[in-house]
């Protein structure tokens, strides 16, 4: 469980290649693996909120829309948080943005 523990720290998280995909990807394996381990369900889901919780400060560190839009545009964010579930990030008020200006 410290391994996983690890895994969500920021510090970690933010070294990566992709800190946002990450964090989404760490996020849905951990609610895979609380639905497998029951013993360690209310442990993996508490480490999944970190991990969605991470994702969405990340996106909420941006000063401005302009921003917003650089980190959002060319990248898959949006799509892999409809496919992974990530209802919070989602309701972020720039990808709310995003999402009405691809749609309408």
């Amino acid at each position: 469980m410290m391994t996983l523990t690890a895994l969500i720290q920021p510090q970690f998280l933010i070294l990566s290649k992709d800190p946002i995909k990450t964090a989404h990807q760490v996020n849905f394996k951990l609610l895979q693996v609380s639905l497998v381990k029951e013993e360690y369900a209310v442990d993996c889901n508490m480490l999944a909120r970190t991990a969605g919780e991470f994702a969405y400060g990340y996106l909420d560190a941006c000063r401005t829309v302009w921003e917003a839009r650089r980190l959002l545009c060319g990248s898959k964010y949006i799509e892999y948080a409809l496919q992974t579930k990530e209802k919070r990030f989602l309701s972020h008020p720039f990808c709310q943005e995003k999402i009405l200006e691809e749609f309408y």
